[in-house]
């Protein structure tokens, strides 16, 4: 009883230390010992001794040698002698194994070594009888050597079947009668057909071995090699004396089975060497099966007494332990205690155990104590240097070392003090273990919180997908249940525009007023870093990552911003965020962002749950916008469906539509009725139209035929269009059409081109293309058609102009018949390209033209491009001889320029005629004249309108002729009077010349040049538009070169005054464009007044 409750207590023990090495994943024995190994019941033939390797060889390897020579001797003196002393050994061996295993076998319960134990012991049997008929012993009434082989092939197929059946025995158990019965029984049965002579023969006299024997004998060693296989396979399961002697033993029987092949008479030398082997493969199987059985008892008292004395001592040590470590259990139960407690936080444990471990030590006054981890750092400040006594322990969290507790006594301390005991460092170590139990609870406790909100968020979230009728109620319900549980003490939805960034706060949760701000500027910023968030979540994969410790770049032009965020979130407790991506067909609609703080970081399992809430959204989006679409589709359907029925309706091409399942036609248009005639009620259904249309039977069922094949293919989505039809109408009429086939779903639409015109109209042409030709060939004018440079036609006419042949000129460059000077080849070519560019849709150029007979004309051409006979392009050109034309007009030209400057003449003399009745103003109108046509040039006028304007010039004032002389020269300034009269001179001077027939209005312009832009002029008082442009150049002219020259009643106020005067008055007194060009001309040109 005694034992039995040290036993009890010593178990107890050792699992309560097993216990807390398997939580920490590695051994917790003091320092200074090893640990206790637990003690198992080991099978008695796995126990091995530690005797040396020689005297195992010695032990194992001589006597059967020793033996094995006596024997030997005996061989030459009498073989029946040896023959008995090698039988008598083996069957003494086997029937000591039988009895040791059947009175052992209580103890050693090892069902292998009794199983082979009674096996051969019945085998011994076998041979002793084998040993006694042996021929030549006369024990028993046999004369030859057959029955004593026969008994000895019966004994060794025994023998090698239990070696083959005993490796499966070593896991099982076994009762010894059963074998007793099992090989008993067969050895007795094997016996009696013995010596009945009912078994088979295995010796002949005078033959030697029969095939029986010798194949039997092969057989048995192949089941002696299977055994051997089977027993290495299982070789874990027994000891290696065992193994290696069992081994040994079947090698041996190998060989002696072999040797016993070989021999012809039964005293031959193969069967001595047979008989010897037999000795040691016995000696084998008695070093294994007897010896280890009659050690083995005295080996296990041995240690039932030396582990009764080991609990003895254990007891006492137990006892002195639970004495001393009161106060270190108290400890781990004071943190354990703290552990369950509710509500517990990180914090609140940390600071716990800092406080309650001291009290486990021996010298709780002194000791100080420090948790240090991933969560914050509490108890005593660590010295500079570590202490010289001081313990420190690993606290680990999900297998990662995520802190540190140390203990320490102050260097200051009394001597004796500061020294640990080995079960204070398996104490610390144990509150290392709880205190990472206890922070593992807590994440778990914070993991599943955390699990449940989200698993309510996702409900949530679905919730709100089937109720939300838009994306703007979509995304409120979304803040909504991101908002119910508070679980995250930071989020926020931002929003993107048309592009992923910038993006715009649509709701937040856990940010104050004062940091607000700073997210809405870091989320609006190009160069934020939160735009790389924004750029993970573009993929549409929620991510997460730790929060960025990340320094800022003081080039970063709002770096305070970004780092007064970061400082907030790091104040909160901020560990890590989570990016869930709003997409919608793809895009990137917004993100949710998601700021965790606590012990939990995202793991998988959440990070599916937001995936889920992703796809949840995205398929959300994809619905509303797809609802969106669809619903902008179905109105621009309906509304196309309108606009095709009044398109239809409308259209001026005739159209028609026929519901290919029914066969009848749905629809006519305007255009079709009033095309051919028919209402729809004439054509309702297919065969109605084709009756109508078609009046022949041939080409009705010829028609039927392409309808359908066109049909066919216009389902396929191939342009389908029919050959020409002749359509009958209903009042008789025929028209040529061409139809276009369409197919919508189950309506074939056919828009017909009516070609009745067009075919008259190709008909009258080519008639008309014939009279052309006719004409072509009969006109009096030369034509040519030219391509490439090259003649491609010529007519009759064309050939007489020149003197060549037409078909000497067919194929022919045009230029080879003309001047080679650069300037006429320059002047062709750039004809050809204002042609040909289409700058002109007809050009007309004159060529030098050298005919057959060498002789030099000029030709008038007008080209124009056509589309010649062949459809290709090409350059049609009329021709005529202007030689005689040409040298009258140069005699005309020379006459005009006769005349003109006879006009000039004229005109001047005029001019000379006004300025000797006023000495005063002598050259003023020919200044005139010419300030106005260089005016005129800066406007663009072309070269003959501002000669025209010169000579307008000159006679100018010409209506001063009836203005007395006396006003013209009076030295002072005219009165009111004399100034009216003077006005006069303006409409005497269009008296004079209104019935002279000048190509410019030249008259009107005399009159006008008076004249103010806002109606202050004389004498008809014009403004604006109604001045013409010649007369509002003149009077700028006439004013400048007034002002610049002297009169009698004033010295000249020069250039500059009388630019400033008109500068001055540009829009009200003068037309503003002819100031411009003035100004342009005197301050830019440089222009200077004619003297």
């Amino acid at each position: 009883m005694e034992v039995r409750n040290l036993e009890n207590i010593s178990s107890w023990y050792r699992n309560m230390q097993l216990g807390q090495r398997l939580r920490s994943g590695r051994d917790t024995h003091p320092i200074g010992h090893e640990p206790e190994k637990p003690v198992m019941q080991t099978p008695a033939h796995i126990v091995a001794d530690d005797e040396p390797a020689w005297k195992t060889l010695v032990r194992v390897l001589v006597p059967p040698a020793v033996l094995s020579g006596i024997s030997w001797l005996g061989a030459p003196v009498n073989y029946l002698l040896f023959h008995s002393l090698a039988e008598l050994f083996s069957i003494t061996v086997a029937l000591s194994a039988l009895m040791v295993a059947s009175t052992a076998m209580r103890y050693s319960r090892d069902p292998f070594v009794a199983f082979v134990s009674v096996a051969i012991g019945w085998c011994a049997g076998l041979d002793l009888l084998h040993t006694i008929a042996f021929k030549g012993m006369h024990i028993l009434p046999v004369d030859n050597a057959n029955p004593a082989t026969q008994l000895w092939v019966a004994a060794r197929f025994l023998q090698a079947g239990a070696l083959v059946a005993a490796p499966f025995l070593l896991q099982r158990r076994m009762h010894i009668a059963w074998a007793h019965l099992i090989f008993g029984g067969s050895a007795l049965a094997t016996a009696l057909l013995v010596f009945q002579g009912s078994f088979p023969d295995a010796y002949l006299e005078g033959q030697g071995l029969t095939p029986f024997k010798i194949y039997s004998e092969y057989v048995i060693i192949g089941m002696l090699g299977l055994s051997a296989v089977l027993l290495w396979q299982r070789r874990k399961l027994v000891s290696p004396r065992v193994l290696f002697g069992m081994l040994a033993a079947i090698a041996a029987m190998m060989l002696s089975e072999f040797a016993f092949t070989q021999y012809v008479s039964v005293y031959a030398e193969s069967n001595l060497i047979g008989h010897l082997l037999k000795i040691h493969a016995y000696w084998f199987v008695y070093i294994v099966l007897v010896r280890n059985k009659v050690h083995e008892p005295f080996v296990k008292l041995q240690d039932e007494v030396i582990e009764r004395e080991r609990l003895v001592r254990e007891r006492e040590e137990l006892v002195h332990q639970l004495n001393e470590r009161i106060k270190e259990l108290k400890c781990v139960n004071s943190v354990a205690e703290l552990i369950e407690r509710p509500g517990l936080d990180v914090t609140t444990l940390l600071k716990g155990v800092a406080e309650l471990l001291p009290a486990g030590f021996m010298f709780p006054d002194r000791l100080l104590a420090r948790v240090e981890c991933d969560w914050g750092q509490h108890g005593a400040e660590l010295p500079n240097r570590p202490a010289r006594h001081q313990l420190r322990e690993a606290v680990c969290v999900d297998g990662r070392e995520a802190g540190h507790i140390t203990v320490w006594y102050p260097d200051a301390s009394p001597d004796g003090w500061g020294f640990f005991l080995s079960e204070e460092t398996t104490l610390l170590r144990n509150v290392a273990l709880q205190t990472g139990d206890g922070i593992a609870r807590l994440k778990a406790q914070e993991r599943i919180q955390r699990l449940q909100y989200l698993y309510e968020m996702l409900s949530a979230t679905n919730r709100s997908l089937v109720h939300s009728q838009n994306q703007e109620a979509l995304l409120e319900n979304l803040a909504q249940a991101l908002l119910a549980h508070g679980t995250f003490p930071i989020l926020f939805v931002a929003l993107a525009e048309d592009e992923p960034w910038p993006l715009r706060l649509k709701q937040h949760h856990g940010i104050d007023g004062a940091h607000l701000p700073l997210l809405q500027h870091l989320l609006s910023d190009p160069n934020s870093p939160l735009r790389r968030m924004v750029s993970n979540a573009a993929s549409g994969e929620v991510f997460s990552e730790p929060l960025p410790r990340e320094t800022v770049d003081p080039a970063y032009l709002h770096a305070s911003e970004l780092a007064q965020w970061s400082q907030h979130l790091q104040s909160r407790g901020i560990i890590q965020r989570a990016v869930i991506p709003l997409m919608c067909q793809g895009r990137l609609l917004g993100v949710v962002a998601l700021y965790a703080s606590g012990l939990v970081v995202f793991d998988e399992e959440q990070l599916r749950l937001l995936r889920e809430i992703a796809g949840d959204m995205a398929f959300a989006l994809d619905n509303l916008a797809q609802r969106e679409k669809f619903l902008k589709t179905s109105q621009q359907a309906q509304l196309l469906e309108i606009r095709f029925r009044e398109v239809f309706k409308a259209s001026p091409v005739p159209m028609l539509i026929m519901d290919l399942s029914e066969r009848c036609i749905r629809a006519i248009n305007d255009a079709h009725v009033q095309w051919l005639g028919y209402a729809l009620e004439d054509i309702a259904t297919e065969d109605d139209w084709f009756r109508h249309a078609y009046p022949s039977d041939q080409e009705r069922d010829a028609l039927r035929s392409h309808w359908e094949a066109g049909i066919a293919q216009a389902r396929l989505g191939q342009p389908v269009t029919s050959p020409e039809l002749t359509l009958r109408c209903k009042d008789g009429s025929v028209r040529t059409a061409r139809g276009t086939v369409t197919v919508v779903g189950n309506d074939a639409i056919v828009a017909w081109t009516d070609l009745t015109d067009i075919r008259e109209g190709e008909k009258a042409l080519r008639e008309s293309e014939r009279r052309f030709r006719s004409m072509v060939e009969q006109t009096l004018s030369g034509m040519y058609v030219r391509r490439d440079g090259k003649f491609i036609y010529v007519n009759p006419k064309y050939a007489e102009i020149t003197g060549w042949p037409a078909e000497e000129l067919i194929g022919k460059d045009v230029l080879t018949f003309t001047a080679p000077d650069e300037e006429n080849l320059r002047n062709i070519r750039q004809a050809w390209t204002e042609l040909h560019d289409g700058k002109h849709k007809s050009v007309s150029y004159v060529v030098p033209f050298r005919r057959r007979n060498g002789q030099l004309i000029q030709l008038g051409l007008t080209a124009r491009v056509i589309t010649w006979d062949d459809d290709q392009p090409a350059t049609i050109v009329l021709a005529e001889d202007i030689t005689e034309r040409k040298r009258a007009e140069d005699q005309i030209s020379a006459y005009v320029r006769q005349l003109e400057g006879s006009m000039r003449g004229t005109l001047q003399a005029v001019s000379n005629m006004v300025e000797m009745r006023d000495p005063y103003t002598a050259g003023h109108e020919r200044r005139v004249g010419l300030i106005a046509c260089a005016i005129a040039q800066e406007l663009g006028w072309d070269e003959q309108r501002c000669k025209s304007l010169e000579l307008l010039g000159l006679v100018h004032d010409i209506g001063k002729i009836a203005v007395p002389s006396e006003i013209l020269t009076k030295p002072t300034r005219l009165s009111t009077l004399e100034m009216e009269m003077m006005k006069g001179h303006a409409q005497a001077g269009y008296d004079i010349l209104k019935d002279v027939p000048f190509p410019t209005p030249v008259a009107e312009i005399i009159r006008q040049h008076h004249e103010r832009m806002d109606g202050s002029g004389y004498p008809r008082g014009l403004k604006g538009d109604e001045i013409l442009p010649e007369a509002r150049v003149l009077a700028v002219a006439d004013v400048i070169e007034s002002m610049a020259s002297h009169r009698p009643y004033r010295p000249a106020v020069g250039l500059g005054a009388a630019l400033a005067e008109v500068v001055n008055n540009r829009g009200r007194l003068y037309a503003p464009e002819v100031v411009d060009a003035a100004v342009r001309l005197v301050r830019d040109k440089g222009y200077v007044l004619p003297a």
